[in-house]
């Protein structure tokens, strides 16, 4: 029981992380050579056969694995929501990481945290190469989304862990404000 804890907890903890490693492997450069590298690691050329070999038969397989699991761990504990288990030993040892210091209806909360970073990611990489113009204003709206739903929601049961993540986005915010404005103003020549 104790591996189904560590494991789970150590999945939740770096999925994110491991998300946005394999989308760096998604996303080619150029540089200075006609060449094109994967983000952050320029010893990679994209477009080799080795290259596509190992994007199709391990980045892209992660990618669906690490996205998909936490859907699986949702329909679990609905599952055991529905039958009144979220409280048991078993349950709360071994997936209580997700649902501890959360009120019973909103046991979901842990989940879509994560998915809202992993969201944010793949939004960032997206908008960063392509637009990024676009990103503060796109940021900036999922981030309101999210604390219309957390202010909505309230589903912490400490009113200092809502009031944390709370401040949290709004530090969020004020970061995005004022990076656009900096850059806007770069830009502008100020």
């Amino acid at each position: 029981m104790f591996l189904a804890v560590a494991a789970v907890s150590l999945f939740l903890l770096e999925q994110p992380q491991i998300v946005s490693a394999l989308i760096q492997y998604l996303t080619c450069r150029k540089l200075d050579d006609p060449r094109t590298f994967i983000q952050g690691n320029e010893n990679v050329i994209c477009g080799t056969d080795q290259y596509n070999l190992v994007k199709r038969f391990l980045v892209y397989p992660a990618m669906i694995f690490f996205c998909l699991l936490p859907l699986a761990l949702l329909g679990f504990l609905y599952a055991k929501k529905k039958q009144d288990k979220l409280n048991s030993e078993w349950t709360r040892c071994t997936l209580g990481v997700l649902y501890n210091g959360l009120k019973k209806e909103v046991y979901y909360w842990g989940i879509l945290g994560n998915y809202s970073k992993i969201i944010l990611i793949m939004i960032t990489k997206a908008f960063i190469v392509n637009a990024p113009q676009l990103l503060a204003p796109i940021l900036i709206a999922w981030l309101y989304a999210y604390k219309a739903l957390l202010t909505r929601k309230r589903p912490y049961l400490s009113r200092q862990l809502f009031m944390a993540e709370n401040f949290m986005v709004n530090a969020y915010l004020v970061t995005i404000f004022c990076a656009s404005f900096m850059i806007g103003t770069k830009t502008e020549g100020f």
